[in-house]
């Protein structure tokens, strides 16, 4: 698998995270039964860190969709405050009605995500060109 951290450095910076660490996990994001995933973050909370995983065939998309894929996870440390909220909000309204809630904000959250992820990822470069790649082409 390509090294996609320096890239994804590249993009957390344009995108105003140069103050956040991120790893990318060895386990890949469609590695879990239920994840039918691309690729999947996971943001420590209050250390701005995170974790990228990214799906077995990532490397074979092209190239404005793996721009796309990452762009749409470095949006999620900008909003995993609202995941906080989320989360915390169980002990005071009870199970039955955090799991309607804790849903609906996950829809949201990934309709919103999506959308801005639409609009400025063509503004931001896209993955340099693998030379052994280029090579056999």
């Amino acid at each position: 698998m390509t090294d996609w951290l320096p890239y994804i450095r590249d993009l957390a910076d344009a995108m105003g995270l140069k103050d956040w660490t991120f790893k990318i996990d060895d386990r890949p994001a469609d590695d879990d039964a239920d994840a039918d995933a691309d690729a999947q973050i996971r943001c420590i909370y209050g250390q701005r860190r995170a974790v990228i995983r990214l799906c077995v065939g990532f490397d074979g998309y092209d190239a404005e969709k793996q721009r796309g894929i990452l762009t749409h996870e470095l949006i999620h440390p900008h909003i995993d405050p609202i995941d906080t909220v989320t989360r915390n909000m169980e002990p005071l309204i009870g199970r039955p009605a955090w799991t309607i809630f804790n849903g609906a904000m996950d829809d949201a959250i990934e309709n919103a995500t999506d959308a801005i992820a639409v609009v400025l990822a063509p503004f931001l470069p896209l993955p340099p060109i693998d030379e052994q790649v280029q090579e056999v082409a």
